[in-house]
Formats: C-alpha cells, sequence, structure tokens
C-alpha cells in the first residue's frame, strides 16, 4: 500500500445532549452484558481448543511412522506417516484468467492493486458544561494502491471520490495435485506451502490482450505508472515451484492427506525441506501455544472493553462537570481493568478444570503445599519474637511487688 499524499479534507461538527448520551450508556450496559458472556464464553472455547489440539499433536508424534518416498508400503495404508523428498506439481498452477502458468508450479498467486480513493477519519470529543458532547470529525479522503475494492458509496463525501469497480483481483491457485516420490500429494496439503518467490511469466499475450504493459517486475494498467489515476491497476504474479518438501499426513491407497486423530483434530503438517518428525511436531506444538495465548489476549480485552461499557453510565451521569467525567472514566477503567484479570483467569481455570482436571488438581495441591509451608513458617517467628516481650512483663511485674530479679 503506497500513498502519493494527495487529499481532500472534509470537517464534521456535531453535539448530543446529556440525556441523549445517557441513554446511549445504558444500551451500552446490555451490550457489556453480552460482551461479557461472548468473552467468557471464547476463554472456555479457547482452553478446549487448546487442549484438542496439545492431545492430538502429541497422539501424533507417538504413533507417527517414517515412510520412504518410494516405494508405497501398503502395511502403512490409514497410518500416519512422516515423507520427505521431491515435490512435482502433476499439472501446473494455472491462472484461471489469464492464463499464466510455468513449469512444475504448486502453487500461483495473483496480486493485483488498483489506485482508489480512502476515508480517513479522526475524531476528537469535548464534553461541554451541563454534559452535552461535541464531537469534531475530520475525513481525509486520499488516494492509495490497495488490493481490496473500496465501496465509495459509503464514504461521508462520496462525491469526487469516486472509485470504479475493480475489473480483477487477486486469487491464489494450486496445481490439481502433487507427487512425492510414488505418492500423490491431496490439494489440502498443497494449499499449506506458501514460501512464493516472484514470477516473471513468460507468455504475456493475455496480458497484452487486456491492456496490460509490462513494468518491472509486474505488469500496469493506465495511463502513466509514474502519474497515477483512480482506476489505474497494477499487478504481479508469485509461485510456489516443485521442490524438496517434508510430510506429516495420512497414507490413504497412494494418497497423502489429512489425518484425523481419536477426538477428531486434523493433523496435516508440510514444510519446506527435510525435517524429522519430531521438529515438524515441535513447530506446530509452538504455532498452537502462540494461537492460544492470542486468543487469550482477545478475549481479555473483549472482557475489559465490556466492563469498561458497564461503567460508562456513570461517567455520564457526572458529566455536567467535565472534569468529574475525566476522573470516573479513569477510575472505572482502573476498577474494570482489575475486574477483568481475575475474570479472565477463572474462566480459564474453570475450562483447565473441565478439560484438564488431572493438571488443574495438580496445581492447586501444589498451591495449597505452598501456602502451607508458608504458613507454618512466618507465624512461627511471630510467636518467637512476642515470647521476649511477655517474660518482660512477667519480670517487671515481679520487680513491683518487691520480688527479685532474675539474672
Amino acid at each position: 500500500m503506497s500513498d502519493d499524499g494527495s487529499f481532500d479534507t472534509f470537517t464534521e461538527t456535531t453535539s448530543t445532549g446529556w440525556l441523549s448520551r445517557l441513554g446511549q450508556s445504558l444500551i451500552g450496559v446490555l451490550i457489556g452484558f453480552v460482551g461479557i458472556l461472548v468473552a467468557i464464553a471464547a476463554l472456555y472455547w479457547n482452553e478446549g481448543r487448546a487442549v484438542d489440539a496439545a492431545s492430538a499433536l502429541s497422539e501424533g508424534a507417538g504413533m507417527v511412522i517414517s515412510a520412504p518416498a518410494a516405494p508405497i508400503e501398503p502395511s502403512r495404508d490409514g497410518k500416519l506417516v512422516h515423507v520427505m523428498g521431491m515435490a512435482v506439481a502433476l499439472a501446473p498452477a494455472r491462472d484461471p484468467v489469464l492464463g499464466v502458468t510455468a513449469p512444475n508450479l504448486l502453487r500461483l498467486r495473483r496480486v493485483v492493486e488498483m489506485y482508489q480513493w480512502k476515508e480517513y477519519q479522526q475524531t476528537e470529543t469535548n464534553t461541554e458544561l451541563g454534559g452535552s458532547e461535541t464531537k469534531r470529525t475530520t475525513y481525509d479522503y486520499r488516494r492509495i494502491w490497495t488490493e481490496r475494492p473500496i465501496a465509495s458509496s459509503s464514504f461521508r463525501v462520496p462525491a469526487g471520490h469516486g472509485n470504479p469497480p475493480m475489473s480483477m483481483q487477486s486469487t491464489t491457485v494450486a496445481a490439481p495435485g502433487g507427487k512425492l516420490g510414488d505418492f500423490r500429494i491431496a490439494p489440502p496439503l498443497l494449499e499449506k506451502l506458501d514460501e512464493f518467490q516472484p514470477l516473471v511469466p513468460e507468455d504475456t499475450s493475455a496480458l497484452t490482450a487486456r491492456g496490460y504493459l509490462p513494468v518491472d517486475t509486474g505488469f500496469y494498467r493506465g495511463n502513466d505508472p509514474a502519474t497515477p489515476r483512480v482506476g489505474d491497476i497494477r499487478l504481479h504474479f508469485e509461485a510456489v515451484s516443485g521442490q524438496p518438501i517434508t510430510i506429516v499426513s495420512g497414507q490413504f491407497n497412494n494418497t497423502l492427506t489429512p489425518f484425523n486423530t481419536s477426538n477428531g483434530y486434523e493433523i496435516a503438517l508440510i514444510s519446506p525441506g527435510s525435517k524429522p518428525a519430531a521438529a515438524m511436531f515441535k513447530e506446530a506444538h509452538d504455532e498452537e501455544a502462540l494461537l492460544t495465548w492470542i486468543l487469550r489476549a482477545v478475549g481479555f480485552v473483549g472482557m475489559l472493553i465490556s466492563l469498561l461499557l458497564l461503567f460508562q453510565p456513570l461517567s455520564v451521569l457526572v458529566s455536567v462537570l467535565p472534569f468529574l467525567e475525566t476522573l470516573v472514566g479513569a477510575g472505572a477503567f482502573l476498577v474494570a481493568f482489575v475486574l477483568a484479570i481475575p475474570l479472565t483467569a477463572i474462566t480459564i481455570a474453570v475450562a483447565w478444570f473441565a478439560h484438564r482436571p488431572l493438571l488443574a488438581g495438580g496445581l492447586i495441591i501444589a498451591g495449597i503445599a505452598l501456602s502451607y509451608g508458608a504458613s507454618r513458617l512466618f507465624p512461627g517467628r511471630k510467636a518467637e519474637g512476642a515470647r521476649p516481650g511477655r517474660r518482660t512483663t512477667g519480670t517487671r511485674r515481679g520487680a513491683a511487688r518487691g520480688n527479685p530479679t532474675p539474672d
């Protein structure tokens, strides 16, 4: 995506009364309650998904069998196999519209960008004395290169910023199948290869017929690449060619295809180069762990935003004095943040109880043991520090009665 620096600007100012803001905040409370339930459900589901993935990958790592690419051994039919070798396309991937192809292409990607108007928004909000709110929204309209068609009809100011229909868009195609030694590679596996490299097609007749001219490593349709106009299109091609690969998948007859473990999780691992099965499963474990933490973070943020919506009416109620709204808003964020942490943790803990009862129980027992050990250690020190004080008191009383003070 690039920007030539040219843009138009339009500014709009709107005001909302205190009562209207209060009504909107009450609607936000309902949305907040729903958001909390959605966040809890998403966090719970994520833990179950993570457990299923980890369990399936561990199961797969324990049953995978290394197999030669040729000849195929029928005794391994229906089993999870680890195969390494040179991948070749049964027929090269081909662009369905432009006919672009090259020998031994496993995957082909056409990347298309159109020069279009895009709307950017920036809003400044000010709360007035009495609780009304004034919003000043600035709309910037800039011309950029982008792969996605932008619907200019939804712009705040569509006049003068119209985008034509995008006559051609990006797409990715795979070869109808591939071979690894004597094995056929099912298309779902090929679609996981994503190490794309630039491809300059040899036959450009279809592109020329559509008005595309070669520019650098790609093609351009328009007036002048140096001074693009809205509606101009540029494109280039990327491809994954036949190469040495490693696959961990199911062997069914003479085809390598995704393998389902006992819990229904699908194992279909493919990677460029030669890698041992253990390395393939470690990469898969790492990817699943990263995804789990990303979804946990998303769930936490969703919980935080939902809690903020619950507290929003408080900020609006005191907004008759703008500085109070700022203070209450800051306090509400702090409270929401403090509440979001245990709510997220409790949801994850409950999910662990449901999906990992042994591990959760072990963690609880370990926590109880640590707490017991700490309680045995620190109260004992307090008792030791209290005894000299009691003896001193008794000595003083004895001295007051005339008893001799012991050495």
